[in-house]
């Protein structure tokens, strides 16, 4: 595992699963909120996210965590010699949201620098219903070799895979 893909629907823990995860591999982590906002949530496009994600991908190593545009699914998803999906409960999401809101509603989170999170109720309703994770599994039914993707439905399944490591 040297090319690892970690997706799944917003607030899952991917962020927090892929610091976990370089820590014990020894490889490097790029957060896509870190690539695809500059501070105060100003996106930077499709196109150079796809630029930055597609010279990110070309090293011999890396963990790639967050949410993967749909114009760059296809090319890293091939890249990749794993893709682990974190596909928890809504509730588990839901939760996971309302908490990292709260903690960095005044100070960002490490990878993204000058954001603070904002509430939204519409946000909070997109990870009750994982509205992202429709066009992810089409993605990932997509996925020439099969044998490389990992689902992980809780918490503890992750903490378990992590624990074999």
């Amino acid at each position: 595992m040297n090319r690892i893909v970690i997706v799944g629907v917003s607030a899952s823990g991917k962020s927090h699963f892929g610091r976990r995860l370089a820590d014990r591999l020894g490889l490097p982590l790029v957060h896509m909120d870190a690539m695809m906002w500059k501070p105060g949530w100003d996106y930077i496009g499709d196109d150079a996210t796809n630029e930055r994600l597609e010279e990110e991908s070309q090293k011999d190593s890396w963990i790639i965590e967050g949410y993967i545009t749909k114009a760059s699914r296809t090319f890293l998803f091939e890249q990749a010699d794993s893709i682990i999906q974190l596909d928890y409960s809504p509730l588990v999401a839901s939760w996971r949201y309302i908490k990292r809101w709260w903690k960095h509603r005044k100070q960002a989170r490490p990878e993204l620098e000058g954001s603070p999170e904002k509430f939204s109720w519409k946000f909070l309703k997109l990870v009750w219903t994982k509205g992202e994770s429709v066009t992810l599994e089409k993605f990932l039914k997509e996925v020439v070799d099969q044998g490389k993707i990992v689902t992980l439905r809780s918490p503890k399944e992750a903490e378990k895979f992590l624990k074999k490591l």
